[in-house]
């Protein structure tokens, strides 16, 4: 019996990048270099300038709004 499984193309490339993310924050790690780095580098190499995984600017633009809430909390946490 063969299972037919949807996936989500948009999960797709979001687990696609949050892999390229944990990888290039390994190696940037390795030589010292801050978080903020590796996401940059990860942005230029999937986005449209790059190797263009990622193309759809609607998405880049939600993508965008998670890590920016995400980065809101952090510094709320840190700013008390």
């Amino acid at each position: 019996m063969i299972l037919n499984i949807h996936i989500d193309p948009m999960l797709s490339k979001f687990v696609l990048l949050s892999l390229v993310i944990i990888l290039v924050g390994f190696i940037l790690r390795i030589f010292k270099q801050p978080s903020l780095i590796s996401y940059i580098v990860v942005g230029i190499l999937v986005g449209p300038y790059g190797f263009e995984i990622i193309t759809d600017e609607k998405l880049i633009s939600n993508l965008g709004s998670l890590g920016l809430g995400d980065c809101s909390k952090k510094c709320v946490k840190y700013k008390r």
